[in-house]
């Protein structure tokens, strides 16, 4: 067997992680269980959106992915890069950047920061590192409004028929609905019903929700090669 070959051959997905995810999140890891034809690549993002978008940018013309998914806060920085590229987004939380970028002011304060660190903890692992200050609070101000113009240029490029092949999946238990963090209608405004899953499980993406929700989707659009 050529292995070299094969691994010439191995299509890429670039995995862009959620806030406080990284190489240890459990997603992509079951991804890896469920498509060992693919490279699954994810890799630990800066927390300051300043930082971050040039790294997943590089990402992205180091990697070629044949596909693009991104978890939660990830979506944000999906919708800035991998134009012609396949986007399959997971929980995304486009409504996160303006949130702490409206509020950023508070962070001056030392009792504000303390309070949403506690509200976010790292978890163990190579994850990323949560630093909520106000210098990164306003990059995130400037960040949404990338986003926001990213979101409405591909919105409307879809409408045309020229946009690129989106999918969402919410979950109707989504904590994040209630804050407008996750915001199903607006989705469904902007991409239309036939970009949306809809099931009943929360924010995060177990090995079972991925197998029973996601898979399928993903199978579509990289389909399994047969063996020759």
């Amino acid at each position: 067997m050529n292995v070299g070959y094969l691994c010439r051959r191995m299509r890429s997905v670039l995995y862009i992680h959620g806030m406080g995810g990284g190489v240890d999140s459990r997603t992509p890891k079951a991804l890896r269980n469920l498509r060992r034809d693919l490279d699954i690549v994810i890799r630990t993002y800066d927390f300051d959106p300043a930082i971050a978008l040039p790294q997943i940018e590089s990402w992205v013309e180091e990697v070629k992915p044949s596909l693009i998914i991104a978890e939660s806060m990830g979506a944000n920085y999906a919708f800035l890069v991998g134009a012609g590229i396949p986007h399959i987004y997971l929980s995304p939380a486009l409504g996160a950047p303006a949130r702490f970028g409206s509020t950023r002011w508070l962070f001056h304060l030392a009792f504000v920061r303390k309070s949403v660190a506690k509200m976010f903890p790292v978890r163990p692992g190579e994850r990323q590192s949560l630093h909520f200050d106000y210098e990164t609070m306003c990059h995130f101000h400037e960040f949404s409004k990338l986003v926001k113009a990213a979101v409405k240029e591909q919105a409307l490029a879809r409408k045309s028929g020229k946009g690129d092949m989106v999918m969402a999946f919410f979950g109707r238990r989504d904590f994040y609905r209630k804050s407008g963090i996750v915001r199903i209608r607006q989705w469904v405004r902007l991409f239309g019903k036939d970009s949306v899953h809809l099931d009943n499980e929360s924010h995060f993406w177990e090995k079972k929700r991925v197998r029973s929700e996601m898979l399928p989707t993903l199978n579509k659009v990289l389909p399994r090669e047969r063996k020759k």
